[in-house]
């Protein structure tokens, strides 16, 4: 080769080395993943790490995962608006991508009251060699703003109406995702949520349980066409309101709805269960001095993990979290309070709906959501609360419902950015509102004083950083030891099976027959075939998936278990079963 045509081909060579190394490297999704994600939450960025393993999903989704449930909490937080108003889900996104997901945000450029956003993702991930679909559905759980007017919207039916509406949202937005990737195949499905967003996912996680959730769409049902299980069905809840007031929401379909909370926090508490509400589901709790009779050690574990995990901030542990004297305490305080406020205040839930629900919606949905200026309104009914509560000021319950004490509350109001979108009616409602907390605080006044004592921790209770920080301070062993186990329905003999050709085996089920009654199947009768009590017989090599149904008598599908059938023929038998197959005969 000449000289000339030698450069000429190094030249080319290099051209196409070049070009390849620019090109975008499409690898292989790891299982495996770590990271910092950033959350948003009121006026400040704040930045946790994380963890994430394929191998989270191989468990049963009845049977309570730390390590699982740690991710679920990161997932939430990560789903709080962004302050980036052009792209409010991006700090969630930046999350999943990270962890191998393909993402798509629904909702997230909305807001208002009734309003509710999902970023759904999806991963392709192998278990025991098979194929199969993780998609989370990570419901925006903070900083969603106008929507916490819809946290006080209980309306008077069965659901809290403000975590009902949004849960129809969501779940369209998640059948939506459903048809527009054309999801089919065995599914896992993650559903955490955080406050609301944990209301909205348990309610969400009980319809797809009991098959219900069907009526809350509004097109085809995209949903059905997947192999979804109910123990594939995850759903992991963090200090979430109490949500319904339906009688089974305890029953074992709906064990796979795992709510995670900390006992002394206040917003758990509410919707009261005084008017019978309650959440679907299993109930963890995080440590207190009333369920542990270690806590001191746990207590000081957790503010380690606080002030390291803070480390960057102004935040302390000791501001965050109650000693053991306090936590003994704090919690039955808020149970009595929460109760007197359903009786005392509120009245009911249909007295709650009628004469207070617009006024507090307003007042959280503008205020706390919009953060609008409340003028001094807010300072006013504060230090009011405060200066009953101590005795600073008198307790005439006749002066303060008089029509100048009214006028004064009025007049505050009007200072606000938001007064001129109030009505008349609605001034007054919440003017009610301000004048039935000040005679509760009256006549609980030691208990409101003792609260008052402590504000900080009182108000820093709920923040998501407490949360996560119990939840980096203990592990599996600890959670289980507090609480126990949640139960499921179901449960058989074996996940797997190696039989030789024509052999015979039975698989057994474990079930609650009030429930309703098993049914059988094999995906592949020419390899392994099963009769409707769960005798399997070998007959062809392989593969074979058994699957095993729970449904009620009307057909639901309550809960499934799959056992994978590996058969084993020698050389002869093989060659024999290949030619009866062929031939539709038996061979000599």
């Amino acid at each position: 080769m000449s000289l000339y045509y030698r450069n000429k081909f190094i030249a080319a060579l290099l051209t196409v080395v070049i070009t390849l190394s620019s090109m975008p490297f499409m690898a292989k999704a790891e299982k495996k993943a770590s990271g910092t994600y950033q959350c948003d939450w009121f006026d400040e960025s704040l930045y946790y790490p994380y963890d994430y393993d394929d191998s989270w999903f191989s468990g049963d989704s009845y049977e309570y995962n730390h390590k699982l449930a740690l991710l679920a909490l990161n997932i939430s937080m990560a789903s709080f608006n962004s302050f980036n108003k052009d792209d409010r889900s991006e700090n969630i996104r930046a999350m999943l991508e990270n962890c191998g997901f393909k993402t798509k945000a629904y909702g997230y450029e909305t807001e208002g009251y009734d309003t509710a956003a999902v970023e759904m993702a999806r991963k392709t991930v192998t278990e025991n060699g098979e194929s199969c679909t993780v998609v989370i559905a990570a419901v925006r759980s903070g900083n969603y703003g106008m929507e916490w007017g819809g946290n006080m919207r209980i309306g008077s039916g069965e659901n809290h109406l403000g975590f009902d509406i949004a849960k129809e949202t969501v779940l369209n937005y998640i059948n939506d995702y459903f048809a527009d990737e054309n999801i089919s195949g065995r599914v896992k499905l993650l559903i955490p949520g955080y406050s609301r967003g944990g209301s909205i996912a348990n309610l969400i996680g009980a319809e797809l349980d009991d098959g219900s959730y069907r009526d809350s769409l509004k097109r085809a049902d995209s949903i059905k066409n997947t192999d979804l299980a109910k123990n594939d069905i995850y759903v992991y809840t963090f200090e979430a309101p109490q949500c319904t007031k339906n009688s089974g929401a305890d029953g074992k379909m709906y064990g796979n709805i795992i709510n995670i909370m900390n006992p002394n926090d206040y917003v758990p508490k509410f919707v009261m269960k005084d008017w019978g509400f309650s959440r679907y589901g299993v109930e963890y709790y995080l440590p207190s001095a009333e369920n542990c009779a270690n806590y001191s050690s746990y207590y000081e574990n957790v503010c380690k993990t606080f002030d390291t995990l803070m480390e960057d901030t102004d935040k302390k542990s000791d501001s965050n979290f109650y000693n053991e004297e306090d936590s003994r305490s704090v919690g039955a305080m808020f149970d009595s309070l929460m109760s007197k406020l359903a009786d005392s205040v509120f009245k009911n839930q249909q007295y709650y709906a009628e004469n207070f629900e617009d006024g507090l919606v307003f007042i959280a949905g503008q205020y706390i959501g919009k953060k609008l200026n409340a003028g001094n309104a807010m300072k006013t009914l504060g230090v009011i609360i405060a200066a009953v509560a101590l005795g600073i000021i008198p307790t005439n319950m006749d002066t303060i419902k008089s029509d100048g004490f009214r006028a004064y509350l009025a007049s505050r109001i009007a200072e606000s950015d938001a007064s001129s979108n109030l009505t008349k009616p609605q001034i007054q409602g919440i003017i009610d509102v301000v004048i039935a907390l000040l005679e509760f605080a009256k006549e609980n006044r030691s208990d409101v004083k003792a609260l008052l004592g402590q504000l900080n921790t009182v108000l820093n209770v709920h923040q998501p950083y407490v949360t996560l920080s119990w939840m980096r301070s203990i592990g599996q062993d600890d959670m289980l030891k507090i609480n126990g186990e949640a139960e499921k329905p179901l449960h058989v003999s074996f996940n797997r099976i190696d039989l030789r050709y024509k052999a015979n085996a039975r698989i057994t089920a474990d079930y609650d027959s009030s429930l309703g009654s098993l049914h059988w199947n094999s995906d592949s009768d020419n390899v392994v075939s099963v009769d409707e009590d769960g005798f399997i017989t070998a007959k062809g090599d392989g593969d074979a998936i058994i699957t095993v149904e729970l449904r009620s008598e009307d057909g639901k599908l309550i809960d499934s278990e799959r056992v994978r059938v590996t058969v084993h023929m020698n050389t002869l038998e093989a060659f024999v079963t290949t030619v009866k197959n062929i031939f539709g005969k038996a061979a000599a």
